[in-house]
């Protein structure tokens, strides 16, 4: 049996509400989500996608920090995906105890592009003593938009409250909550 049930590519994709999609129940194309893809932080995807809808490949953050390549997995239903990326490389000693996980659709927008709308939910290990107070805190959701190609050379400038999706803010915005912690002087009992 393939990833997340899969058997074989879709023979029929779901109803589409937009008379401009080429990925509609009456279409015969079948989309491919293949290839090298940026988001709007300018974060890339490589994608490959096998005969079963089974996608591996990498993933390049750039919030606030440019990674290493991080391995992706996940599995594709006619225009529907779904992949993950757990944020550890042990080749070079990287591990923000974290996973990211997407959920998308591909669709066109109205100048015909091809576009990536996906939902993420990220989760970050947190010490068992901490998890009464931030285990709330510590699983977040927003929204990515995926654009086919190479991100541009030139960064994007995304103020920096936009980036609490990704593993290193968070890393570095647990701690400083811990730190400030144990430094905040006690409170004077009248």
């Amino acid at each position: 049996m393939a990833a997340c049930g899969i058997v074989g590519r879709a023979q029929r994709l779901r109803p589409c509400f937009f008379t401009h999609h080429p990925y509609s129940v009456e279409s015969t194309i079948m989309p491919s989500f293949a290839g090298l893809w940026h988001n709007e932080y300018n974060s890339e995807m490589d994608l490959s996608v096998d005969a079963s809808g089974v996608v591996t490949g990498t993933y390049i953050t750039h919030v606030p920090i440019v990674s290493p390549p991080m391995r992706l997995y996940g599995c594709v239903y006619g225009d529907l995906i779904t992949f993950f990326v757990k944020w550890e490389d042990a080749s070079q000693g990287i591990d923000w105890e974290s996973i990211t996980s997407w959920v998308g659709q591909l669709a066109p927008d109205l100048s015909g592009t091809e576009i990536l709308q996906s939902l993420w939910h990220i989760t970050q290990e947190i010490p068992d003593a901490d998890e009464p107070l931030f285990i709330y805190k510590q699983i977040l959701t927003g929204a990515d938009m995926f654009t086919r190609g190479a991100a541009p050379v030139t960064p994007h400038p995304v103020p920096l409250m936009l980036h609490a999706s990704h593993p290193v803010f968070q890393m570095k915005h647990h701690k400083a909550k811990k730190s400030m912690k144990k430094t905040a002087k006690p409170k004077m009992k009248k």
